[in-house]
């Protein structure tokens, strides 16, 4: 139904429904406002969302030191440098803006904002999604299904 780095709707949904729209929104600025453009345009439809924001644990914490060649997923150039750890504050803190971003942009839209690490179980993921990880809630999780 929704497709491509910004939501692009493919059929009408019908109001009070609700999307999950799953990145990492990484994205050039102009992308980036053609997201927010599109959320608020699901929004304008009286479609409920939840942005759900998938990052891996290197990506947040950026555990590199000495000399080391990043490497992107897509067609960007390769990066080598040789004190790795000299760019950690710096790239920590354009990690923590660009999540602050994409929360902020998730809850001027009045949808639900989840960041969740490669590293965690999906059963976390879910409880997020349906707000039952807010504390009151039990959950046995040695109960195997099936």
């Amino acid at each position: 139904i929704i497709t491509g780095p910004s939501p692009v709707v493919r059929r009408r949904l019908p109001v009070g429904s609700t999307v999950i729209l799953g990145s990492d929104f990484y994205a050039g600025d102009e992308d980036r406002e053609q997201l927010a453009r599109d959320i608020e345009m699901l929004k304008t439809m009286g479609v409920n969302g939840q942005v759900l924001m998938v990052i891996d644990p290197e990506e947040l914490e950026f555990p590199f030191e000495g000399h080391v060649r990043f490497e992107g997923t897509e067609s960007e150039l390769p990066y080598t440098t040789g004190k790795s750890e000299a760019l950690r504050d710096i790239y920590r803190a354009e990690i923590n803006k660009h999540i602050q971003w994409v929360s902020d942009m998730a809850h001027a839209n009045g949808y639900k904002f989840v960041l969740q690490r490669t590293d965690t179980e999906p059963l976390d993921l879910a409880l997020k999604i349906f707000g039952m990880d807010n504390g009151g809630q039990s959950f046995d999780r040695s109960l195997k299904l099936g």
